[in-house]
């Protein structure tokens, strides 16, 4: 009797050591699992949040560069209109003072000869 007592506590003991590997296995199976799956997630979220930044980046460039181009549209409609180079300094100060005024791109604008001496300074 104890012979059969002795098989079926190690046959107990050795059903229980084999279902602890294999529940232990599982769990390490499942880790890593889910350590691989987050890493993918963290990835693809970087990834999307990259495009939405460069998105961003690339319109305001837009807006920036087409706010450039306004304003040199409007210095270049003042020098067409009046004839700068043949006006004193006075009548030029005048002349920016009333174009460029509400302006405030052009508060600080400098206007140079076309020898590049004497410039004049507006604001």
């Amino acid at each position: 009797m104890k012979t059969h007592k002795k098989r079926h506590r190690s046959a107990q003991s050795l059903t229980f050591a084999l279902a602890l590997a294999f529940f232990t296995l599982s769990v390490i199976a499942r880790l890593i699992s889910g350590g691989l799956q987050l890493l993918t997630n963290i990835k693809t979220h970087q990834s999307i949040i990259t495009n939405k930044q460069q998105l961003l980046a690339q319109e305001a460039a837009r807006n920036v560069s087409s706010y450039v181009k306004e304003q040199f549209s409007v210095l270049e409609t003042a020098v067409w209109l009046t004839n700068m180079d043949e006006l004193s300094q006075e009548a030029q100060k005048e002349i920016l003072s009333s174009l460029l005024g509400r302006q405030t791109a052009f508060r600080h604008l400098i206007l140079f000869k076309k020898d590049k001496r004497l410039p004049l300074k507006r604001g």
